[in-house]
Parts: C-alpha cells; sequence; structure tokens
C-alpha cells in the first residue's frame, strides 16, 4: 500500500512541476507585456507632476495584478486556484469599470 502511494506521488511530482514552471512563465511574461504596452502611457502620466499620480499608480498596480493572479490560478497555490481566478476576474472588471475615469493605460489584454 505504502510502495503504491509513493509511486502516485513521484508520477505527480513531474506534473506539478510543469504546472509551477508555466505558472512561472505566464507570470513573468504577463507582467513584461503588460508593463511594455502601458509603458508609454505612464511616461506621459509621469512627465506631469499632478494629483493623478496616485490614481495612475493605483490603475498600473491592479493591471499587473492580473497576470500574477492567474499564474497563481495555474500554480494552485494555496490549493484555491478558484480564489485567485475570481480575483483576476475582479481586477480586469475593475479596470473596466475604473477605465472611462482613470483610463486603462493602453493595456494590451484590454483589447481583444
Amino acid at each position: 500500500m505504502e510502495r503504491e502511494s509513493r509511486e502516485s506521488s513521484e508520477a505527480a511530482a513531474p506534473s506539478r512541476t510543469l504546472r509551477l514552471i508555466f505558472a512561472w512563465v505566464v507570470g513573468v511574461v504577463g507582467v513584461l507585456a503588460t508593463l511594455l504596452s502601458i509603458a508609454p502611457s505612464l511616461f506621459v502620466a509621469f512627465s506631469y507632476l499632478s494629483a493623478f499620480a496616485g490614481a495612475v499608480l493605483a490603475v498600473v498596480l491592479v493591471e499587473l495584478s492580473v497576470p500574477i493572479f492567474l499564474a497563481l490560478s495555474i500554480a494552485n497555490a494555496g490549493g484555491r486556484w478558484w480564489l485567485w481566478l475570481l480575483l483576476a476576474g475582479v481586477a480586469v472588471l475593475l479596470v473596466v469599470l475604473v477605465g472611462p475615469a482613470f483610463g486603462a493605460l493602453g493595456v494590451f489584454w484590454l483589447r481583444f
């Protein structure tokens, strides 16, 4: 019995490793692609000293959280993949809803 459980845990290890590698790739590529797509808007927004810098920074943080939440969902961090996926959906919804007021900064994943 113990031998069977050890063999099944050894068989599950490669799939867990692949899932973690895929999650890291999704997270890193997603954050970098998001930063590259909003960089022109960030340069314009932060080139002027204004009261909107804090609001722009808040929108940037929400936009950057989407690929991070998706990566956590793929990695099944804490066994709560559904929570990370729900948080990614809430972040996208938040960006869409506050976009008319603060601007979406031209993030690529909203242009579909």
